[in-house]
């Protein structure tokens, strides 16, 4: 029931005139208090996903460019989509300014909440933010056919450096709650990790659970790292981190 995540949806915010803080009006439980701020080469830069075409020319692009708080105007994103129809069949555009809030490495904009990440001007959605040597911390959203929004918070602590063993330990806490509805749920689970696969630069992982008590366990996500970047990745489905680059 829920939508491809590389289409932004404008959906309604669970209260739009909600001032509180992110983490407060989200109700984020493992926030790291060292979570970095983005950079200022965020803003007045506009952002473009661009993936790769069907065959016969079918596809779409995204657009974004994100704006600071002048004086009495709020911060706000431009927001233009592009959907390639077959070859010969003109394209079809939409475009929306939406309210934006920025707080450290969190974007909430268009009903969406999602940690990002500015690395060789690469704009990286749904990334998890480096937050010291060895933990990650990523929030990512989902909106339903029905405009719930469910958000998900994954905080990783290892023990080992999965950036250079293949095999080690982590702590992983999760949180996820359910707008309007309010239903939260959290867990901490023990695990090893193992790796999977290795190419073209990227390292990805799976995760064993150590929890003992089977009614205590759950589905642990799937993760990957890139030698070259400083940031993780969950490797499920609509879940995947979402790339923009800056455009002329």
């Amino acid at each position: 029931m829920s939508i491809a995540p590389l289409l932004i949806l404008l959906v309604a915010l669970p209260v739009a005139t909600d001032e509180r803080p992110l983490p407060e009006r989200w109700t984020l439980e493992h926030l790291p208090g060292a979570l970095p701020n983005l950079p200022e080469s965020l803003f007045d830069t506009t952002w473009g996903h661009l993936p790769p075409r069907s065959r016969t020319g079918r596809g779409h692009s995204v657009f974004l460019t994100f704006r600071r708080s002048r004086g009495a105007e709020s911060a706000e994103v431009e927001w233009r989509q592009i959907v390639h129809r077959s070859a010969g069949k003109p394209d079809q555009e939409q475009s929306r300014t939406l309210p934006l809030r920025v707080e450290k490495s969190l974007l909430e904009f268009g009903g969406s909440l999602r940690t990002a990440v500015v690395h060789d001007d690469v704009l990286i959605l749904n990334a998890g933010v480096p937050v010291g040597d060895r933990t990650w911390y990523l929030v990512f959203s989902e909106t339903f056919s029905d405009d719930r929004i469910r958000v998900q918070e994954y905080l990783f602590e290892f023990g080992d450096d999965p950036r250079t063993v293949d095999s080690g330990r982590v702590v992983v806490q999760h949180a996820s709650n359910v707008f309007p509805d309010h239903k939260p749920k959290k867990w901490t689970q023990s695990a090893t990790f193992t790796i999977d696969k290795t190419r073209d630069g990227y390292r990805t992982f799976v995760l064993k659970s150590l929890t003992e008590d089977a009614k205590s366990r759950t589905n642990l996500p799937r993760f990957l790292l890139r030698t070259d970047r400083p940031y993780l990745a969950l490797n499920e489905p609509h879940e995947a981190v979402i790339e923009y680059r800056p455009q002329k």
